[in-house]
């Protein structure tokens, strides 16, 4: 069986920092996660896209096409740093509450 991530979410209230009182359980095949990031990265470095983050310093540029080979070992460079996302990682909820449920616990 596959790695996985929990992660509880609720939905902001009016787009602002507080939520209503309803929980989704949502659950991540770490895997995917890892293909989504890899299909970000070798497309930056290929010179396709923006890197950096709008919140933090520096602001977002154009990705710099280099010739890094781009596999599961590549641990990241100096050009295209830091390097952020658009594309979602889809999940379905495994569990909805109708209360607000801010952490999930989980054992093997």
């Amino acid at each position: 069986m596959d790695d996985v991530l929990f992660s509880m979410f609720a939905e902001s209230v009016n787009n602002s920092n507080h939520s209503n009182s309803s929980s989704a359980l949502c659950v991540y095949s770490l895997h995917s996660i890892r293909q989504n990031f890899m299909k970000t990265t070798e497309a930056c470095f290929s010179g396709k896209g923006n890197k950096g983050l709008d919140f933090a310093h520096g602001g977002i540029g154009p990705c710099v096409k280099t010739n890094d080979p781009i596999n599961e070992d590549f641990c990241g460079s100096k050009e295209n740093h830091p390097l952020g996302g658009k594309q979602p990682i889809k999940s379905k909820s495994v569990l909805n509450l109708d209360v607000r449920a801010t952490a999930v616990a989980a054992t093997s």
